[in-house]
This record gives C-alpha cells, structure tokens and sequence, in this order.
C-alpha cells in the first residue's frame, strides 16, 4: 500500500482497513455496525505537520460530503453479513459510533471491554447501554446530527522512516498468488488447483497456499 496521503478516496479505504485488521487483534468479535462504525470514524483522520486529527466531519477533497439518509438502528443492529452493508448502513453505521464517542464515551469504553472480554454483543450492550431504549437512541441520534457538536481529537505524532526489506517471491509464492487471484476473480477450480499443487510441492507450509485450500474445500 501507498502511504502518501492526498485525500483521495483511496486513503479512506487504506485507514478503514487498517482500523479494521489493528482493532481485531484487540476485540476478536465484533458486530459488523461496530467494526464498520469504528473504521468509518478512523477514515477521517488527517496527519501532516507533526499532528494528526481525528473525528471531523467527513469531507472530501476539503468540502463538506454528502452521506446517505439513515437506517432504523434496529436494523443495522441486525446485520451480520455484507448483504446488507450498503451506503445506509455505512453512513448510520458511521453516525452512530460517532455519536456515542461524543456523547456516551465512557458507557462506549466500557461496551468496548466486555465486548473484548467476553465477544457478547448483547450482554456488553445490555451491560453499557441497557436503560437506553433504541427508540430513544435513535431520536438522540438524529438531534445530535441536526443541532449537535462533536470533538476533535489532536495528537502530536513524530513520523518515522520505514524499514523496508526487499526480496524475490518465491516459486511457491508465485504459485500461490495465482491460484488466490483465480479464486477470487476467475473461479475456475482447475486451474486452482493445478496452481496450489505446485505451490504445494514446493513449499507445504505456503500461508497463501493454505488459506486458498481452506476456501476452496469450504
């Protein structure tokens, strides 16, 4: 990935998808509103000048963005596969996580704990959040978007040069690579396994490799 930030769109899809591989590691369960929630909050980072900031309003190319009209929370709460992650989900996903950061961050910080401890989603939301009705919540919600105000977060931050190390891929890399990218955009079966074969032969442990045995026996 390029890390160099111009503000496109593609630095809003690279921070979402850090957030998201970073905070698994933290809260290996997540419901799929929190987990996109979170990420969507983390995109509108800025770093430059020895700070960063993070929880402005999204923007694009520095203008205000248009977001998609809101879900029932009820309904997002009910998602749990990409099936039902469209622009409403995403933006009431995104306004929700920002709203209870503005609003409830310690009940949030103490969802965020028991839903690490004990990956419950409903008990850490009944633990945090249990008096507050989704009814209630929603009708907050809105208020907040229309009338509220929202905090800034600065950070000083002291960029480091990476150390990259360079090398060849191996065969059975190569291999991998070939019989991951047909499984995933070309779905002919023979050619992955005739592919995975080699990169077996060569190397048995190949990470790539086995994740793409895994998918296809799935």
């Amino acid at each position: 990935l390029s890390a160099s930030s111009n503000l496109e769109a593609s630095d809003r899809i690279e921070a979402h998808e850090l957030v998201h591989v970073i905070s698994h590691a933290v809260i290996r369960r997540q419901p799929r509103w929190f987990a996109e929630g979170m990420a969507k909050y983390y995109e509108t980072v800025e770093i430059g000048g020895g700070t960063a900031e993070l929880g402005r309003e999204p923007t694009y190319r520095g203008q205000p963005m248009m977001i998609h009209h809101l879900e029932p929370i009820a309904q997002i709460f009910a998602c749990m596969s990409l099936a039902c992650t469209d622009q409403a989900f995403y933006a009431t996903a995104w306004a929700l996580f920002t709203y209870l950061t503005n609003t409830h961050g310690d009940q949030l910080a103490h969802y965020e704990a028991v839903l690490a401890q004990t990956g419950d989603d409903r008990r850490a939301w009944q633990e945090a959040f249990g008096a507050l009705s989704l009814d209630q919540l929603e009708h907050d919600l809105r208020e907040w978007l229309a009338h509220g105000s929202h905090v800034v977060l600065h950070f000083k931050v002291q960029l480091q040069d990476p150390a990259v190390q360079v090398r060849a891929i191996s065969d059975a890399d190569v291999y991998a690579l070939r019989a991951f990218m047909t499984y995933e955009f070309i779905g002919d079966r023979e050619r992955i396994k005739t592919d995975l074969a080699a990169a077996q032969a060569l190397e048995p442990q190949n990470p790539l490799a086995q994740k793409v045995a895994a998918a296809l026996g799935r």
